[in-house]
């Protein structure tokens, strides 16, 4: 019945009554709108990307990079703006090295996640060659100021474009080994030293006394191995920058004299003159047992 009332032409009297009614105003003809026109897409004229499908890398465009900088502002450039890496050399033995792996290996492995391809990114653009010569010189520092560990470091500094901490401004206070929560708050925490005997208005008390551990923090030997840090960190760069002014392995900039300071600390690392201790004694004035 729906496929006949669908199929069915409208007649001539089923014509007179629509007619009738458009004509009464008891009707109306809605009549379907015009499509949009379709805007064209503003897609451009060349989309750069990163590999070619022979994969063989396309260097980007040559990016800005300034005629001049310091060494300390070449290494920031090169870790935090062009994201290089520091390719240390490997001077393990060729057996400790182990051996690659075919395309064989990549189907087993490809088989255990039942022949699914796991889908990889675009990528990024390859860092500027000025980067990685400067990479490249600052992973052959030679062993006498620290080698590989010292490379390391001054990579980290350069990535999050600090310097080492070597504490300013910091001199040893002498303050508890521990401290005890009580109801007035924290107070430092005390042993028992020695038990005496007194006399009392004719009667014999024993009495502890008590003493308080402390140290000096930040110790002189904490201080020290913080700006033995940033001594090796400031020779590292001093390296990197006579090897780069010595040699011609930057093509579109140059580096200068400028060097963060040697010592900033300046005679601060000097022990001032400290009275000795006096011994420990009891209030009788005896010093006290093994004291």
């Amino acid at each position: 019945m729906i496929g006949e009332t669908m199929t069915r032409r409208i007649s001539d009297e089923d014509r007179r009554l629509i007619d009738e009614a458009l004509g009464q105003g008891r009707a109306t003809v809605k009549r379907k709108a015009a499509p949009a026109e379709r805007q064209p897409l503003d897609w451009p004229d060349k989309i750069a990307l990163p590999r070619e499908r022979s994969g063989v890398p396309v260097r980007a465009e040559r990016r800005t990079v300034p005629a001049e900088m310091s060494v300390q502002q070449a290494l920031e450039w090169a870790f935090r703006r062009e994201k290089v890496h520091l390719e240390l050399p490997d001077n393990r033995p060729a057996e400790e090295r182990g051996f690659g792996f075919g395309m064989e290996h990549v189907l087993i492995e490809r088989a255990k996640l039942g022949g699914v391809r796991i889908d990889t990114s675009i990528g990024r653009s390859e860092p500027h060659e000025d980067a990685e010569a400067i990479a490249g010189i600052l992973a052959g520092l030679p062993g006498l100021l620290g080698g590989r560990f010292v490379a390391i470091k001054v990579a980290e500094c350069a990535r999050t474009g600090l310097t080492p901490d070597w504490m300013p401004g910091a001199t040893p206070k002498l303050v508890p080994l521990d401290w005890t929560r009580r109801r007035p708050g924290e107070v430092a925490s005390s042993q028992a030293l020695e038990e005496i005997e007194v006399r009392y208005r004719g009667r014999r008390r024993r009495r502890v006394i008590n003493w308080t551990p402390c140290e000096y923090a930040p110790s002189w030997s904490t201080i020290a191995h913080a700006r033995a840090v940033y001594r090796d960190w400031w020779f590292a760069l001093s390296h990197v920058r006579r090897a780069l002014q010595s040699s011609s392995v930057l093509r579109h900039t140059n580096i200068n004299d400028l060097m963060p300071p040697q010592q900033p600390w300046g005679q601060d690392l000097r022990k001032p003159d400290w009275k000795p201790i006096p011994p420990l004694r009891s209030w009788t004035g005896r010093p006290l047992a093994g004291r």
